[in-house]
């Protein structure tokens, strides 16, 4: 029988089973602006948040609700920053409003400094955290307010340390409360990439959920930061494009989906039972994707550049 909880040293092994989890359109939004490639977006806690011009001097959080109406535009502004670069799954939304971002400002003279901004709910605040030599990859905000950060240190010249932790969380004002999760405790290999590269952070409920696909792990954390699970995942490539969504669900108490892109023609979504974490995937067709995350049960998916699409899971 396998065990529902387990120790950060442990994995379980990642058996998939095929065709067991429908996917039932629930729906379409239409949002009032039009995608590009220069933009990246998330569904997080009751809302869809993107940015645009996430290259240049200026980057902007756009704020959109449910039924696509336009909640907020923020810029992000900082002092002697010539040009801004937001990456990849580096935004989020909080359950109260509150919204993070982590990137790389660069000066006129080329020189690069990682950050965190922390921006209140109503925009009036904007709170920078320099991070450097510590580059950050994704970020969460929990439901506790709690901005979660996964990264590595990293100094030209200087061999890997395995020993740091690879997870921050800072308060609302920046003050970084604590760090978790070792490298060594996640990948034992020395010359592999490091684990928190193409990571992703995602806040559910009462727990923070961090995805891992360089060490095919994904864990759980309680609010307090304490491992509550860890499963195995499926290998991924690392030119495979990978996204993640976590669904309130009955029945899954939390379902994981995972955005597998080869090509354009070729991608599924892989679901886990988190009592059994037994992984079931899912084949799609539609050739224009991405998985922008969860509201609830319903899954939001990019139909095209301006619908994001609606559908729910079903097990058969």
């Amino acid at each position: 029988m396998r065990r529902l909880f387990i120790l950060p040293s442990l994995f379980m092994t990642a058996s998939i089973a095929f065709g067991q989890v429908a996917f039932v359109p629930d729906g379409s939004t239409e949002i009032p602006i039009t995608f590009t490639p220069h933009m990246t977006a998330v569904w997080s806690e009751g809302a869809l948040v993107f940015v645009t011009n996430r290259f240049s001097d200026s980057p902007r959080l756009e704020v959109f609700d449910r039924s696509g109406r336009a909640r907020s535009s923020t810029p992000i502004t900082i002092p002697g920053a010539s040009r801004i670069i937001i990456y990849d799954n580096s935004i989020t939304h909080g359950a109260d409003g509150s919204l993070a971002v982590v990137g790389t400002a660069f000066s006129d003279n080329n020189q690069g400094s990682a950050f965190l901004a922390i921006i209140s709910a109503n925009g009036s605040k904007q709170t920078l955290v320099r991070l450097s030599p510590f580059f950050p990859n994704s970020v969460a905000i929990a439901r506790d307010g709690i901005t979660w950060v996964a990264g590595h240190q990293w100094e030209e010249g200087k061999p890997r340390d395995h020993g740091q932790n690879l997870i921050r969380r800072y308060d609302k004002d920046g003050k970084m409360l604590d760090s978790l999760v070792t490298w060594a405790s996640v990948s034992d290999k020395p010359h592999a990439l490091a684990p928190d590269q193409a990571s992703i952070l995602v806040s559910n409920k009462d727990r923070v959920i961090w995805f891992s696909p360089n060490t095919q792990s994904y864990f759980e954390f309680a609010l307090d930061g304490k491992i509550t699970k860890r499963i195995q995942t499926p290998g991924f490539a690392n030119d495979q494009i990978v996204s993640l969504a976590v669904c309130d669900d009955s029945s899954h108490l939390g379902v994981a989906t995972l955005q597998n892109e080869t090509t354009k023609a070729s991608w599924g979504i892989f679901t886990v039972n988190r009592d059994k974490s037994d992984w079931e995937y899912t084949p799609r067709k539609e050739r224009e994707v991405s998985l922008y995350g969860c509201d609830g049960r319903r899954i939001a998916n990019r139909a095209d550049y301006k619908t994001v699409s609606w559908f729910v899971a079903n097990v058969n």
